[in-house]
């Protein structure tokens, strides 16, 4: 279970419009117009296709028109805050899990008071309109007492590991939460992909993710050339794919399949308006003679959920111990560290002490022995902190958090064949993302493969992390690019950022030969405008580019850090 805030780019919103979008009513009617009972609104406005139930909680009433009426009012009690009154919340579960009512409930109140808002009012929708079941909360951030207008800060963390609880409390399945993001693993984007409302789940493709990839320039292509309703029906259809009327929208679903994502979540070009604009109002598909399309989405996912969810299920709680117990041990070390830098800082400051007192020696002596004694404990100093870095490597590497992959890996070791299953179909996913980058016939086309899911972190000190889906992983440190993880997209994005940050300088190249492998055969493949300063790497390019044909590949020799650097000589100075 994943719980998410939606944000909207301005700084308020509509209370009415949030719950009239929740429930499956158009915006463009007002409460006061809204059917007064909650059954008709579910079953006969969204044909249940939608929403599955409405619950309105804290308000003096069931009824969906006076409560957001009295939401209304509450938040015009406040009249200092600028900000936005209403907070927008999901939380969605794996796709083929719904738990029941009770439990629905009790995680939307779990969730609510975990953010301070449990006395506030709210109305919740559950919607079955995606391969994932997820319900939507439109809450009041205005206090129904207080009429003061309460901002969740941190509210982020406190989801996490309210969900976290929830899923042990209720025995759903374990997802990924900020446990993991917090350790800043190296595997955080490789076992996952972006799907509907930016909510993550191990299985499969969602349904929008596919089409992005495989069916939007035909869909754009199809409307531009279309004349009509029917024209465009007809295109789509060779898609795998419909247009359906849903709500207020459009949306696209599959044909065949209960599955459909928001037309405009696509693309801007298929809004309702830009579609009604030119085809003219919507006029719904005819029954026509089959056609077989060229393309079609399967939302059975990639992995079998039986053979895949235990198996991640053990490594999310193998992961998480063993961070608990990085955590205790290295606690355990900066203990011992303190004492350690109090006992040495004692000690010099009763050496310094000793010579201050010393009145047999000279001004210029006291002098001499004070720099003798700061050197000394320079070194000391030094000495310390190199011993404290070597114990956390110690920790670290005896106690290792593994990925994913070398979790399956582990476990194909131990002879576990569904981790074999599971390690097969992910290397198959990473195999076909890396041909994706290859087959390109741009640096720019393949650039956007790589950035389209990608969420940077940036550090306070401006180092920018990249996380790729192959498993990559590049630090952008402003003077450097350091490849922490090997990957082929890794290299492809290393390589893309060198030639706009250090354009026109040669490029000095640290690291192992299987990164210079990797920078070699992917500088061969693309258009790339770079110069190395090493020449047996501009060499093989040159070579690979002639014979690529042969696949031969040059292996440079072995160096110990991954960097990509800009070759600045330094400047002669005279004497």
């Amino acid at each position: 279970m994943i719980a998410k805030r939606v944000t909207k780019k301005v700084s308020t919103s509509s209370i009415s419009v949030l719950a009239g979008y929740i429930v499956g009513l158009p915006e463009t009617r007002q409460p006061q117009d809204w059917p007064p009972l909650i059954n008709y609104i579910t079953d006969a406005v969204s044909d249940g296709a939608r929403v599955d139930f409405v619950r309105v909680s804290n308000l003096p009433s069931d009824e969906l028109r006076d409560a957001v009426l009295a939401m209304m009012i509450t938040q015009d009690m406040n009249t200092r805050s600028k900000t936005d009154k209403t907070y927008h919340m999901i939380f969605s579960f794996p796709p083929g899990e719904k738990p029941s009512r009770e439990i629905l409930n009790d995680i939307e109140d779990n969730l609510v008071a975990s953010i301070g808002l449990g006395e506030h009012q709210r109305i919740s929708a559950a919607h079955d309109d995606k391969d994932h079941y997820h319900v939507h909360i439109a809450i009041n951030k205005v206090h129904p007492k207080t009429y003061r207008n309460v901002e969740p800060f941190y509210d982020k963390n406190a989801l996490m590991r309210t969900c976290a609880e929830l899923e042990r409390k209720h025995g759903l399945m374990i997802t990924h939460h900020g446990e993991l993001a917090g350790a800043q693993s190296k595997s955080r984007r490789t076992n996952y992909e972006v799907r509907d409302n930016g909510l993550n789940f191990e299985n499969g493709e969602s349904l929008q993710s596919w089409i992005k990839n495989n069916a939007k320039a035909q869909l754009l292509e199809a409307f531009k050339a279309s004349n009509s309703w029917d024209e465009f029906h007809v295109k789509s259809a060779e898609t795998g794919l419909e247009f359906k009327l849903r709500g207020a929208g459009i949306v696209i679903k599959t044909i065949g399949q209960d599955v459909a994502v928001k037309a405009s979540s696509i693309d801007r070009g298929l809004t309702y308006k830009t579609l009604i604009s030119k085809l003219g109002e919507f006029k719904p598909a005819q029954t026509s003679p089959k056609l077989i399309p060229t393309k079609s989405y399967s939302k059975t996912p990639k992995i079998n959920k039986e053979i895949s969810a235990p198996l991640f299920a053990k490594f999310q709680s193998n992961r998480l111990q063993s961070i608990a117990n990085r955590r205790e041990a290295k606690a355990i070390l900066n203990e011992r560290g303190e004492l350690a830098a109090r006992v040495i800082k004692e000690a010099f400051l009763n050496k310094k002490s000793l010579i201050k007192n010393n009145h047999l020696l000279g001004r210029l002596s006291k002098k001499s022995e004070y720099q003798k004694l700061k050197l000394e404990q320079a070194k000391i100093w030094q000495v310390h902190k190199n011993s404290l870095a070597n114990e956390k490597t110690k920790i670290e590497k005896d106690i290792p958090l593994y990925t994913w992959p070398e979790f399956l890996q582990n476990q194909v070791a131990q002879g576990n064949e569904n981790a074999l299953e599971v390690l097969r179909a992910h290397e198959k996913s990473k195999e076909k993302f890396i041909g994706n980058i290859l087959k390109c016939d741009d640096i720019h086309e393949a650039r956007n493969i790589i950035l389209k899911d990608m969420s940077p972190i940036v550090r306070r000190n401006g180092d920018i992390i990249y996380f790729i889906k192959d498993g990559g992983k590049v630090l952008d440190t402003g003077k450097a690019l350091n490849v922490e993880t090997v990957t082929t997209g890794s290299a492809f994005l290393a390589l893309s950022l060198a030639q706009e940050k250090f354009a026109g300088k040669g490029l000095r190249v640290n690291g192992s030969d299987a990164f210079k492998r990797e920078l070699i055969m992917v500088a061969a493949s693309k258009d790339f405008v770079v110069r190395f300063a090493d020449k047996a790497l501009n060499d093989a390019v040159a070579i690979l580019k002639a014979e690529k044909s042969q696949n031969k590949l040059i292996q440079p020799k072995i160096d110990t850090h991954q960097t990509i650097k800009p070759n600045i000589k330094p400047r002669n100075r005279g004497r």
